[in-house]
């Protein structure tokens, strides 16, 4: 694979404190491609829509204030915050 010569240094990292890098940006702007090269030379990936997904799940905090805030309609028939409802509502 592929790494351009800027990942490569990034991984040569020899400091004494652990490299944190957070990767951002727009949609289709090569995030992903980016967390795969750093995690195919060994880095550690988090995910942080993953962790955020997570968080909507029933039983943890943030499924009950969805639910007061935007309603019981943005629950799914699987019984998980429908996401696509969701942003109807925040965007729409």
């Amino acid at each position: 694979m592929y790494h351009p010569v800027g990942v490569q240094k990034i991984m040569r990292w020899e400091g004494n404190m652990p490299l944190i890098i957070g990767i951002t940006g727009s949609i289709a702007t090569g995030k992903s491609s980016a967390c795969e090269m750093m995690t195919a030379l060994g880095a550690t990936h988090c995910d942080a829509d993953r962790v955020v997904h997570r968080l909507y799940d029933p039983g943890w905090p943030a499924f009950g204030r969805i639910l007061a805030a935007f309603g019981d309609d943005v629950v799914g028939e699987d019984g998980y915050i429908d996401r696509q409802k969701l942003g109807s509502k925040v965007f729409g």
